[in-house]
């Protein structure tokens, strides 16, 4: 009986949230057809309260069924709503996206989750750099590439594809300030999926954050900067197989702590 009543709770959730984004749609548009011909930079700052309103009900949501536990220096995480700057990360359940929008609405980042070209304000662009969540099908096809091309073989993450970031950061990089190296990790059968959420599942994720500043990054250099996200990728899994051995994610920095996300709900 409590399975159906937490089905029915998180699937009249979802309509009552996908109304709420109806309602900000039609505001946004509204206010883009009043303000914009004044002054664009008016309606931005408006529409960043409009996206707090219509994105912080959804994180909320979502929050009530996953412990957040966060990794990393508290300076860097509190760079997410200061910075322009990339996010990358790994993709390992279907709602791991969301539960990182709950994190950056609790540093004042979420409205900026979203590509802001020649805007002053900060903004984060987040990149699933594998293009695709992981399966066992998909992370076989990418440990026989990574064989065929003489890589390392990666055993908790798929090889990222390099196109999108070199092309994000040939685009964006004289505006960035910095790039955030996101991993997240779940213990096994407690990774935040749809599923797990619309029935109400108790699920817990880890995410560790590393900030490294933009002009450490051989940005000149694609095939430099190819190999440095590979790089990137195979510390990542290094991280998430110790934390899958020993239930602790490898730190960088002895110096760094982490923290328990309180739910709003």
């Amino acid at each position: 009986m409590g399975g159906v009543v937490s089905t029915l709770d998180g699937t009249t959730g979802m309509f009552a949230l996908m109304a709420n984004a109806v309602v900000m749609n039609l505001l946004q548009l509204a206010a883009y057809g009043v303000i914009t011909p004044f002054s664009r930079d008016a309606f931005r700052r408006l529409n960043w309260y409009i996206c707090y309103l219509s994105w912080a009900p959804l994180v909320a949501w979502g929050e009530r069924t996953t412990r957040l536990v966060l990794h990393g220096n508290a300076q860097d995480w509190a760079q997410l709503s200061r910075d322009r700057a990339l996010v990358l990360s790994n993709h390992i359940a279907g709602m791991d996206w969301l539960m990182m929008w709950a994190v950056t609405e609790r540093t004042g980042g979420l409205p900026a989750c979203k590509l802001c070209s020649r805007y002053t304000s900060p903004y984060l662009l987040t990149i699933f750099a594998e293009g695709t969540r992981k399966t066992a099908a998909k992370l076989k096809r990418s440990q026989e590439f990574a064989k065929s091309k003489g890589w390392k073989v990666l055993q908790n993450v798929l090889l990222p594809k390099t196109k999108g970031f070199t092309a994000s950061v040939n685009a964006l990089g004289d505006q960035l300030d910095s790039v955030f190296d996101v991993t997240l990790v779940s213990p096994p059968g407690l990774e935040p999926t749809l599923g797990s959420v619309l029935r109400g599942r108790l699920g817990e994720l880890h995410i560790l954050l590393n900030r490294i500043p933009f002009a450490s990054i051989p940005r000149r250099d694609e095939a430099g900067l190819d190999a440095w996200l590979r790089q990137r990728w195979a510390t990542k899994d290094e991280r998430i197989s110790g934390f899958l051995s020993s239930d602790a994610v490898q730190e960088e920095d002895a110096t760094k702590r982490c923290a328990y996300i309180e739910r709003y709900i």
